[in-house]
Parts: C-alpha cells; sequence; structure tokens
C-alpha cells in the first residue's frame, strides 16, 4: 500500500477558496476517487471537507459536523496528505483554524484523541520564537525529544507525529491537520 498523493484541493495561491467552491471541488474530487480502493482514507478525508464547507457555507451556528467538543472549541481532525499553505487555506475557507492547543488539558485531549495520527498544529516558528497562530507563546508544550533544537532555521511549523511528540517542519512536509473552531 503506497503513500496517498496530494489531495490538492486549493489551487496554489495566496488566497482560500469560498467554502461553496471548496465545497464543489471536493465532492469533484470524491467522485474521481471513489472507484479507487486504495484512496479510501483520501476520499473519507474530502467528503469530510466537503460536509464542512457546506456547513460553513450555511452560516449554521450549530455544532460542526463530525467535530468534537472540548473546553467550549470544537476540534476535528482531517486526516490528509497536504502542506501546511494548503491546510491553512482550507481551514480559512471552513471559518476555522489550524489548532492552538495553548493549554494542558487542550494537549492532553489532542494526545489522547487523535493518538496515532499525524496532523498540522497552528504553530509556526519565524525570527524569533515559537507561537502559536493565536499570538500566545508555545506554553505549555508537548515536543519530541530534543526539540525544539536550539537555534535551528527560522520559518518552521508545527506538526504533532506518531510516538514522538511534537516536531519543527518544513513547509513541504505533507501531513493531515487538527482543525479547531472557537466560541
Amino acid at each position: 500500500e503506497g503513500a496517498m498523493p496530494p489531495l490538492a484541493l486549493c489551487p496554489p495561491s495566496s488566497e482560500a477558496p469560498q467554502a461553496d467552491q471548496l465545497a464543489q471541488r471536493a465532492d469533484a474530487l470524491a467522485t474521481d476517487l471513489r472507484p479507487v480502493p486504495a484512496l479510501a482514507n483520501a476520499v473519507a478525508a474530502i467528503e469530510a471537507i466537503a460536509e464542512l464547507a457546506r456547513y460553513a457555507r450555511s452560516g449554521s451556528r450549530g455544532p460542526v459536523p463530525g467535530a468534537l467538543i472540548h473546553q467550549r472549541r470544537s476540534y476535528r481532525l482531517i486526516d490528509a496528505p497536504v502542506t501546511l499553505d494548503e491546510a491553512r487555506r482550507v481551514a480559512t475557507a471552513l471559518g476555522a483554524r489550524l489548532a492552538c492547543l495553548d493549554s494542558q488539558f487542550a494537549i492532553d485531549f489532542a494526545a489522547q484523541t487523535f493518538a496515532g495520527q499525524n496532523y498540522f498544529l497552528g504553530a509556526s516558528k519565524g525570527r524569533g520564537d515559537w507561537r502559536w497562530d493565536s499570538g500566545g507563546p508555545l506554553k505549555p508544550a508537548r515536543w519530541a525529544s530534543g526539540q525544539p533544537a536550539a537555534g535551528g532555521a527560522s520559518d518552521l511549523w508545527l506538526a504533532a507525529i506518531v510516538g514522538k511528540g511534537w516536531t519543527p517542519v518544513a513547509s513541504t512536509f505533507q501531513a493531515g491537520f487538527l482543525l479547531e473552531w472557537t466560541p
């Protein structure tokens, strides 16, 4: 069983698609891939994104479909091979963000609930310290052994890696992504 190809739900650009565009693209892609049994996981991820895009387009304030609620925040893991840029564009189109696990309770919840999966989180290291996309510092944290390396490159992003913990990755790394909606 080979690696899943990248999903390419969003064309490369600096702007996130609108929710209706994302829903249409995801529905078409799922239809194209459904006959290929080896791509069942990709199809499930694409169908989840289409469902979330329809939810975002509806303007509903009800529960996010398929999301788990923890401390008034909704979380949904999309298990698909995408780059960080694509994950961020999809999150924006869905009215979400990549998860910012800014409390020990949130960190423990994600570690227990989404164990066994690699996924991007909403944090990065630019020229300074590691920070959540929400603006706060990465404290507390669940770093992999030996991470973050002292010094190190700038322009790194954060991924949770199975069996390791949080690990800095380059923008070309592919993983699933953990979405978060806040009230």
